[in-house]
């Protein structure tokens, strides 16, 4: 999907994975003292349904354009 690009794709990739997790277990406690563990767990699996969608309009059949390129 990327071409030559792939490891820096990737590496953007993991670097948004694990700030996202580093986030939530941080957010997940705070959340739960809150407004409760059910509410705190549920919201997890919302946002883990809503990325679970996004996923669906990923088109890994077309490259992405090059951006430095189109912008010469």
């Amino acid at each position: 999907m990327t071409g030559k690009r792939a490891g820096a794709a990737m590496g953007v990739m993991n670097t948004g994975g694990n700030v996202v997790g580093a986030v939530s277990g941080l957010l997940v406690p705070y959340t739960a003292e809150w407004i409760g563990w059910v509410a705190a767990i549920s919201t997890g699996a919302v946002f883990a349904f809503i990325g679970a969608l996004l996923w669906l309009i990923i088109r890994s059949d077309r490259p992405m354009e090059d951006p430095w390129l189109s912008a010469a």
